[in-house]
């Protein structure tokens, strides 16, 4: 992992509530243009098995159709876009970093077909151990094997019923759910937090923002989603016919599955394996649950039968294929590598991403949309102010975002003009201090003879890194950085100037020659070496970005009042 400190990690995660909460916009824009200005619509409730949607032709189709290819189609391209776009423009990652390769180093594809199933069928395990449990304590005996089978009150769906679990268990939730938010929070989410975050916290960081995204458009369908995750989290006997057992047991099961699937991919570096994951759990809930429904008329205990099969089944493929189970050990381990970051300061980057993401704009919809329709309606200045706000932490997100280009200095390397070493701190150099200024030096003459003396070598890409080359008078310095930004060169090129001039007088080939240290030019090193930069804005951008954050929000503002 990169050296970083609370700055990097916070400005990471607000990077990541700031792209979430623009696709989020985006796919509430889009619905607005089908509804009116009802943002939250697209999750209606209470449509899986109702009697009304029959053959999906009628009845809550359209919201289900909306619910699939705008939620989960634009969050899909906001990750193809944003994934390879910032993580490729800022930290020069491949498509094989991001995860979108269909084999890995250590891994064919066919071991990863064989992990995702298995881990998929282990999710499905989780999920009867933890539910069962919760509607045994909801419904007591009587009501527990509901779990088993796609049940209204006391009663099995009937076939025409099963339409809309079969699209929701099988289109949706194994196919386009896995693909759109997997994509965005495995490829883009993930990547970004695990360059900044040890290894056990962006699993959890991870695993609570996925957590999050599937409680606000899944687990609660109503519109005021704000008030409802208030009231579930604080009033739960406040909400008419809701579950807390079963609420909080759908949590657990996500939190706990989730978790494995950002160990699986990093361990892997593939997103097959978690996708496979949560398809083979997915479509085989709803394989079992569909199955026992259509082939049993009653609650029947004989409904635990496909399940204990399934754990056969699991229990003999870790005789057979111990090291299938490799992940779950892996997803265990970690978690007792929670260093380097307090529980304190995990909450904190967890309350910013929930409040970015979820809650301001759903405050500010609830405020703003269904208190003004109210008997109090809010004062006139109350609304524009409110956009206001909004629009100018829209427009210091972007700012923030786009203009933070972190790069630091790893390896540093003073030569003579000849190629004799005087001092060095190296960090991802692999070779010899002596090998390292024989090849510049060497490089340096073929380009003086390749120009004529007119020009130099000034910058070396090197995989997702670059070497700077400088040329003075009397040495040459060699410096490894993430980016060649200008501000990041011109720090170094400063620096490099006053020291050639304070030491213009020193003899260096009498100290090396004696073999002597110089300590002159040992802190000098040191301090190119603790160079960095975080943000890349030149002037006129600047000024840009003045004028936008005070006429823009003062815009929408006399708007409003006007």
């Amino acid at each position: 992992m990169k050296e970083s400190d609370q700055l990097d990690r916070l400005i990471q995660i607000i990077e990541i509530s700031f792209i979430f909460l623009l696709s989020f916009t985006i796919i509430a824009l889009v619905d607005a243009a089908f509804e009116g200005l009802n943002l939250y619509r697209p999750l209606a409730s209470n449509y899986l098995g109702a009697p009304e949607v029959g053959d999906l032709r009628g009845g809550n189709f359209e919201e289900i159709v909306r619910i699939t290819f705008i939620l989960n189609g634009l969050l899909f391209v906001s990750s193809l876009v944003f994934g390879v776009w910032i993580r490729r423009t800022r930290d020069g990652w491949t498509w094989a970093d991001l995860g979108y390769t269909l084999h890995t180093e250590n891994f064919s594809f066919k071991e990863l077909i064989l992990r995702g199933i298995l881990l998929g069928m282990v999710s499905i395990l989780i999920f009867y151990a933890v539910m069962t449990g919760m509607f045994y304590l909801e419904f007591g005996s009587e009501g527990f094997l509901s779990i088993f089978a796609y049940t209204s009150g006391d009663r099995l769906f009937t076939a025409k019923e099963l339409n809309a679990s079969y699209y929701f268990g099988i289109v949706e939730m194994g196919f386009i759910w896995p693909l759109s938010a997997g994509f965005f929070f495995f490829s883009y989410a993930y990547n970004s937090l695990k360059s900044r975050f040890p290894l056990a916290i962006s699993n959890l960081l991870a695993t609570a923002f996925y957590v999050f995204y599937l409680i606000f458009f899944f687990l609660i369908p109503q519109r005021q989603k704000v008030s409802i995750l208030y009231r579930i989290l604080f009033e739960p006997g406040s909400i008419p016919g809701f579950s807390p057992y079963l609420f909080w047991g759908q949590v657990v099961v996500f939190l706990i599955v989730l978790y494995i699937n950002f160990s699986s991919f990093e361990q892997t570096g593939s997103i097959v394996l978690p996708f496979l994951m949560n398809f083979v759990f997915n479509v085989g809930l709803t394989l079992l649950r569909a199955g026992n429904t259509l082939l049993f008329n009653a609650l029947d205990p004989l409904m635990i039968l496909p399940l204990v099969g399934l754990g056969l089944v699991v229990i003999a493929w870790f005789v057979v294929k111990r090291e299938h189970f490799s992940t779950i050990g892996i997803a265990a381990s970690q978690l007792r590598d929670f260093r380097g970051i307090s529980w304190k300061e995990f909450l904190v980057y967890l309350s910013i991403f929930v409040t970015l993401s979820f809650l301001f704009p759903g405050v500010i919809y609830e405020l703003l949309f269904i208190n003004n329709t109210s008997p109090l309606t809010l004062p006139r200045w109350v609304i524009p102010a409110f956009f206001a706000l909004d629009f100018a932490l829209l427009l210091s997100f972007i700012f923030l975002v786009l203009s933070y280009q972190p790069s630091r200095v790893y390896d540093v390397l003073l030569i003579t003009k000849d190629g004799l070493p005087i001092a060095s701190k190296l960090e991802r150099f692999a070779s010899d201090e002596f090998l390292i200024s024989g090849f510049f030096t060497a490089l340096s003459s073929v380009d003086r003879e390749l120009t004529e003396g007119t020009e130099r070598v000034s910058v070396i890409k090197r995989g997702n890194e670059e070497i700077l080359v400088e040329e003075g008078v009397k040495t040459r310095l060699i410096a490894l950085v993430d980016h060649a930004h200008p501000a990041l060169r011109n720090m170094i090129r400063s620096e490099y100037r006053d020291f050639e001039i304070e030491n213009a007088n020193v003899d260096l080939s009498e100290i090396l020659n004696k073999g002597e240290k110089y300590d002159a030019a040992t802190e000098f090193v040191n301090r190119i070496n603790a160079k960095k930069v975080r943000f890349e804005i030149p002037q006129p951008i600047q000024w840009s970005i003045a004028l936008s954050m005070i006429v823009g929000p003062l815009m929408v503002l006399l708007n409003g009042l006007i």
